[in-house]
Parts: C-alpha cells; structure tokens; sequence
C-alpha cells in the first residue's frame, strides 16, 4: 500500500514507519505494531508500505483475540496451514474432476452431494489462502468474508445432506423415494446459508468487518453465525449416524433390503461420511479449546492439522480407496496410453 505523507515532512529530520493496529498489545487496549511490515521511500511524498502477516486457520474459530505465539510457532501454523490446504485442494479437485469426467460417477445422487459439498469446501479454502488477509481492500474484505461463512456453513449443510440420504438407504429403507430429490437438497444446503448471510447484511453489514487484522465476521456475531448453526448440524449428524449404525447392527432393517454388496457398500460408505463428520467435529472442539489458558498452542495445532486435511482425506475415502472409482480412472490412463502407443506406432512407420 502507498501512503502520501505531509508536504516538508522529511526536512525536519522526522522517520516514517509501516505500522498495523495490533489487539494483542496491552490487551485489552491495543497499539500499533511494526511487526512484519516494510517501509519504502517512493519519493519526497509517498511511502510504500509492505506488511506480511502469516495467517493460521484457527482465526475462523478464534473468539477472542490472537494469542501471543512466539515468530517460530506463528510461521509453522502458517506453513500448516498452507500446506494442509494445498492437499486438500488437490483432493477435492479430484473428487470434482472425477465427477464432471464420468456419467457413471454423475448418475448417482450421493456423488451429486459429494461433488456439491467439495464446491463448497474447496471455495471456502480458496477464499482463506487468497483473501482473508486483504483488510486493505476495504469493501472486498467484506466480500471476502460473506464468501468465507457462506461457503464455511454449505460444506456443513452438504455434510448434513449426506448423512439423510444414508438414513433414507439404510434405516427407512421402504418409501424412501422423494420427488426432485436433488432440487431440495440444493435448495436446502446452499439456500439456508445464504439466509443466513442475507439476515446479517440486513441487520448490520459491519459485522463482516473482523476485529482481528482479517476478512471474517466479528465476534459479535460469531456464536449466532457461525457457532450455534455448526454445532447443531454436527450434533444431528451424530444422532443420524448414531441411528443407522444401530439400524444395521441390533436392528431388522437389513433383512428388507434383498441387494446385499448393495447394503455393504451403503455401510463402508456411511462409514467414510462418519469419519469426516468426526474429524471435523474434533477440529471444531479444538478451534473452541484454543480460547482457554494454556491450551491454545497445542489446540490450534491440532486445529490446523484436522481442519485443512480434511478435503484430502475425502478424496482418499471416495476416490483411492473406492474399487469402482480407481477402474474408472485406470480405464482413462489406459486409453490414453494405447492412443499415445498408436500415434507413435503410425508415425514411426
């Protein structure tokens, strides 16, 4: 950023610095830092400022402000975090491309919420790495941050989409067609958080203006916007996935369902949705423990590693691990190497 400075100010042997307000000084005052900001002398008017903070993900679940790390933990957070979100970018850009390239992967409605809660979640890491530093663009942090909680709260209604669609194959079992199934559940999981956004811009648009040096929410508005809603849709994920398991253990519905690797299939599925809800719960436990002395260093840790692999680790359950999807991809790499052999073949003649 260029800052113009008053007119002669050099000439009376005055020195300019890149400063930020920092709420961790004096707490609860604040003051102003020079950690991790540059200043460049453009000319007799102009300073340019250059300022780096390294950003971990526990700010999104951060109630008060940062604690005071010291410059080595801040930069492994940061590098954590990167990389934890570089992987599970990769991962769910597989689990998307792996959707748009094969019909057979489309025809099935739980790879339609798959495909839709990965949109979400690779959104949401995209706008972190990108955006949730740019204070200074003013109205685009603002926009940042309404991207950040939308597409933060739609990987969470996806997730709670997939936990019924189990319920309806696993427990119901008879009468589980619903008309324009899909339609719903689209209204449903990315309809909901964009009421949710809209009800805040509404009351007050500033409460998308963080207080803590990032595009995110305030603390105001944190339990009612982000916590409250998160917190109910894991529990009822938990009961859901607490119902089938016993369903399909001490209860009779299995015996109606005649397609039993059919069935099998539907369990290690519901099993793998399972696991990332309880990784992600886990990750969400951590982010609220990292607000109480003397847990904050190992909780946010353990925040940045569950929360930014969890992406890679879905690719892993539905993708590398999935018999089906990994011959679909092998048949592609197959034709393709036959074709490139052909080519050469025909040329070499």
């Amino acid at each position: 950023m260029v800052f113009r400075v008053p007119k002669n100010s050099f000439k009376r042997n005055r020195s300019w610095g890149c400063v930020f307000w920092d709420e961790r000084l004096n707490y609860p005052n604040g003051g102003w830092s020079y950690q991790g900001c540059n200043s460049i002398l453009i000319n007799s008017t102009h300073v340019r400022c250059f300022c780096n903070h390294l950003t971990s993900f526990a700010v999104v679940m951060r109630l008060n402000p940062e604690p005071k790390l010291t410059k080595i933990h801040e930069k492994l957070l940061s590098v954590i975090t990167y990389i934890g979100c570089c992987l599970s970018i990769l991962g769910l850009g597989i689990i998307i491309l792996t959707f748009l390239l094969f019909k057979k992967w489309r025809s099935d409605v739980r790879h339609k919420v798959l495909f839709n809660f990965s949109l979400a979640l690779v959104s949401f890491l995209l706008i972190f790495l990108i955006g949730i530093e740019k204070t200074e663009w003013n109205y685009g942090c603002l926009v940042i941050a309404v991207l950040l909680h939308f597409f933060m709260l739609a990987s969470f209604t996806w997730m709670l989409v997939e936990a019924f669609i189990h319920y309806l194959k696993l427990v119901k079992v008879i009468g589980t067609y619903i008309p324009n199934l899909m339609q719903k559940a689209m209204l449903f999981a990315w309809g909901l958080p964009l009421l949710m956004v809209i009800i805040i811009l509404a009351v007050n648009p500033n409460l998308y203006f963080g207080e803590h040096q990032h595009c995110w929410l305030s603390d105001r508005v944190f339990y009612f916007a982000v916590a409250a809603p998160v917190v109910l849709m894991l529990l009822i994920n938990y009961v859901t996935f607490m119902i089938i398991l016993y369903s399909n253990t001490c209860g009779r519905t299995k015996q109606l369902r005649t397609n039993q690797s059919e069935r099998r299939e539907l369990i290690i599925r519901a099993r793998a949705v399972f696991c990332a809800s309880v990784l992600l719960g886990l990750s969400w436990v951590f982010g609220c423990l990292a607000d109480i002395k003397g847990a904050e260093l190992i909780c946010e840790y353990l925040f940045a590693v569950t929360t930014t692999l969890q992406g890679f680790l879905m690719s892993i359950f539905f993708v590398f691990r999935r018999k089906n999807t990994r011959d679909l991809w092998l048949n592609v790499m197959k034709k393709h190497f036959e074709s490139e052999t052909n080519q050469k073949t025909s040329s070499n003649k």
